[in-house]
């Protein structure tokens, strides 16, 4: 099953001090003929939602409790992903501990994020993420 994980920066924002609202979605694509599959999902698990595009259908989840607390133990401990996805996995997982911490709330940690967003998917460069421990604000 195609995975595609991604940090988008939503937009501007005058209630966050760095300007920006941070939204991290993870999304599973499938051919259109699975629409029914990720319907039957969304309503299994009781979150995410899908999405019908020109290539197929997406499955996605962008409520960060419910990517936090149930969708990615779900994968980490019963359906790991596997191949080249899981180094997304790993940024992706990093980029989930930084707000939980709320690095995101900061200049630093925002950059960061871009820099993890930049290195996801297409911008892969075969190389695991570093420890959050750097984006940490002094």
């Amino acid at each position: 099953m195609p995975v595609e994980t991604s940090i988008a920066c939503v937009h501007k924002s005058t209630s966050v001090k760095v300007g920006y609202q941070v939204q991290l979605r993870f999304v599973l694509s499938q051919h259109i003929r699975d629409k029914e599959l990720f319907e039957y999902l969304v309503k299994y698990l009781g979150y995410g939602y899908t999405a019908v595009n020109r290539e197929g259908v997406d499955f996605i989840v962008t409520k960060f409790s419910d990517l936090k607390d149930k969708f990615l133990p779900l994968l980490h401990l019963q359906h790991p992903i596997v191949g080249y996805k899981y180094l997304d996995y790993l940024f992706f997982m990093q980029a989930v501990e930084m707000m939980q911490k709320k690095l995101h709330l900061t200049e630093q940690g925002l950059n960061k994020l871009r820099e993890i967003q930049l290195s996801m998917n297409s911008g892969r460069n075969n190389t695991p993420p570093q420890d959050t421990d750097s984006a940490t604000t002094d």
